[in-house]
């Protein structure tokens, strides 16, 4: 077959099929699909089958062997090449999104679909098993912590010898020599606690280059060890080799899709001896219970990932024909209770559009509409959801295909778990102004920077004898700003002085004279840039493109201006501090739509005039809208309007 990743998913359908039949058991099955490479796995069997005190270990070893025919390792030319190619490039000073960009520009993107996929269960050798076995079992005895923590935490958080989709290697007991040094010389409790927290800033003592867009597959546990580089995905992949080789309990959880922002989002976890889980992200997020930070998270549900198959994934795919991608995955455990307050939330049949079904999704706002992050099975005309995060924007929305489409009108979950129904009322009506199209829960704190920053003016180049000619006092939204300048003078020089620890993060400047004549000179100012981004020094002020800002190195004394070459009178100072581009832009097409009964109605487009809010009257009070821009970007949010203001979900 000329597509190796169909060839796999064809054969692990009917695998699936024949494991929802329940006629034979998940070991049978998984050795009848080993083929040719089952003796191998019978081996394992059989070395553990021998001595009555290896019971635990041939659990272990079955374990492994029934959910294994779902695990792959993708191999390919092209992906040798483009990981080649990534080192190189971050060797020779190039990191993140810049080294990706120059991989892609020279070689073309990965296209993970082409990659072979070569399935575990006919090509992982008894060696290979019995090794990884016994380091697990191993670290598990040998920590202080092992004892308290159980065989089946044990098989999905400490046992399994991969992660996804990666390359398979030994990696257990090269991260084991690695890291437990660490541990012996510095932990003086027996805590897991202590432990992943030692080991947390340990890690982070190196560099991590962050690209975002680091394309699938996972790239491997050697990789991570020397690169330090890629996705919050992989960063979550780093914390799992290192702490699993050493016997302690970590995972992933994940958001399916955000509630509140755009995508998917995954972080680390640590299960202490209670079983109790504390979050963390490498670089970002200590594991330290309760820890504050500065941005609300918003989940609506959280799913922790597995190795052993989960049963209600596959009770799924008993029901439904057509499942949303989200929801695809048989490695999915509800997890949402501890992360907020259990609850139990039921729906009646004219709640779910008075249709007969079997199931119902219930879904969140994402960039491209609706997305299913849950589903139930409807009984006696009703369906219910558990542990749903209150104050989240939801849609239940229908099954066979259509699980896009709402089935009834949006709701909020209230704190005591009534619902909250946005049904547009046309008989009232309200006047709304925009000011942008995308929340600005994440902007909120680069605001924050800019308040006491100053434009001075000076006609010496170290700026002796300088004049303070505008002085930022506060900035809310992310926006276009201009100042009059009412100091007298010409001067050849100047600058923005950023405030200490702000990193001069100011994305565009424009300076004009009496004539409204833009003035332009030599770019000068600090040197350098947050990890040497290139595209982030202080050239992104002058480059005009709002989305590039100065992201300096140092946190005292940054600056960024212009060399005017002689002295002029500067009358105007126009300036856009860091940003998202969602703000309403000059000349941009946009749309107004509410959520009504038969689904998105529009209110009518509009052109958008620079760093003013779009004006739609006549809107209905109580609804949910969607303004759209269909000039450029991804990033739009629903919203209501309440008290005058966008309140974004």
């Amino acid at each position: 077959m000329k597509n190796p990743y169909l060839a796999f998913f064809i054969f692990l359908f009917f695998f699936i099929i024949y494991s929802c039949s329940d006629k034979k058991s998940g070991l049978d099955l998984a050795l009848e699909a080993a083929g040719e490479n089952r003796p191998e796995l019978e081996k394992v069997l059989q070395y553990y089958s021998r001595n009555p005190e290896d019971s635990l270990k041939y659990r272990a070893a079955r374990f492994l062997i029934e959910n294994m025919p779902y695990y792959y390792s993708c191999t390919g030319a092209s992906l040798d090449t483009f990981k080649n190619a990534f080192i190189r490039i971050t060797r020779e000073g190039t990191v993140g999104k810049q080294a990706l960009d120059l991989v892609e520009k020279r070689y073309g993107p990965l296209n993970y679909q082409m990659l072979e996929k070569v399935p575990d269960i006919k090509t992982v050798d008894s060696g290979f098993l019995i090794d990884n076995i016994e380091h697990s079992f191993m670290v598990w005895e040998r920590q202080p912590w092992g004892k308290y923590i159980p065989f089946d935490t044990f098989c999905n958080f400490i046992l399994p010898y991969r992660i996804k989709d990666e390359p398979l290697e030994n990696w257990k007991p090269v991260y084991c020599q690695r890291y437990q040094p660490v541990l012996d010389s510095l932990l003086q409790t027996n805590k897991i606690m202590d432990a992943s927290l030692l080991l947390y800033n340990h890690i982070i003592k190196e560099s991590w280059y962050f690209v975002m867009e680091m394309p699938p597959p996972h790239v491997g546990a050697g990789y991570l060890l020397e690169q330090r580089s890629g996705s919050c995905r992989d960063r979550c992949d780093l914390a799992i080799y290192v702490m699993r080789s050493l016997g302690i309990p970590v995972g992933v959880d994940q958001v399916l899709h955000n509630p509140d922002q755009a995508g998917r989002h995954f972080w680390s976890f640590v299960l202490d001896e209670q079983g109790n889980s504390t979050e963390f992200t490498l670089w970002e997020e200590a594991p330290v219970k309760d820890l504050q930070i500065e941005i609300e998270k918003k989940r609506g549900k959280v799913y922790r990932e597995t190795f052993g198959v989960e049963e209600k994934c596959l009770r799924l795919r008993k029901l439904e024909k057509s499942i949303p991608p989200s929801l695809g995955s048989l490695f999915l455990e509800d997890a949402s209770s501890g992360y907020f307050q259990s609850n139990t939330i039921s729906f009646s049949k004219e709640e779910m559009g008075l249709k007969n079904r079997e199931v119902c999704y219930l879904s969140v706002f994402d960039i491209e509409g609706w997305c299913p992050i849950a589903w139930g099975e409807v009984r006696d005309d009703r369906v219910i959801f558990q542990d749903i995060e209150p104050g989240v924007m939801y849609a239940l929305t229908g099954s066979g295909g259509d699980y896009s489409d709402p089935v009834y009108f949006p709701f909020i979950l209230n704190k005591d778990n009534t619902k909250r129904y946005f049904i547009p009322d046309t008989n009232q009506v309200q006047t709304l102004n925009l000011e942008r199209k995308f929340t600005m829960k994440f902007m909120k704190p680069h605001m924050k920077r800019f308040r006491g920053g100053f434009f001075e003016a000076s006609n010496s180049s170290d700026f002796s004898n300088s004049k303070v000619v505008y002085t930022i006092d506060r900035i809310s939204m992310p926006k276009y700003y201009e100042c009059e300048i009412t100091v007298p003078g010409s001067y050849r020089y100047i600058r923005y002085f950023s405030p200490d620890s702000s990193l001069c993060n100011m994305a565009e400047l424009e300076f004009y004279d009496a004539n409204n004549r833009q003035l332009t000179g030599e770019i000068i100012g600090t040197e350098g840039a947050w990890n040497n981004e290139e595209r982030l020094m202080k050239q992104a002020v002058f480059d005009r493109d709002p989305l590039t800002f100065f992201n300096a190195s140092e946190s005292q004394g940054v600056w960024v201006g212009l060399d005017f070459g002689k002295a002029q009178e500067i009358k105007k100072i126009r300036y856009l501090p860091r940003n998202d581009d969602n703000f309403i832009r000059g000349g941009e097409q946009y749309e107004l739509f509410y959520l009504g009964k038969n689904g998105w109605t529009s209110l009518s487009q509009k052109t958008g005039v620079e760093s003013r809010a779009l004006v739609y009257e006549n809107a209905p009070v109580n609804a949910l809208f969607w303004l759209r821009n269909y000039t450029k970007g991804k990033e739009e949010r629903i919203f209501t309007y309440e008290n005058g203001e966008q309140i974004w979900w």
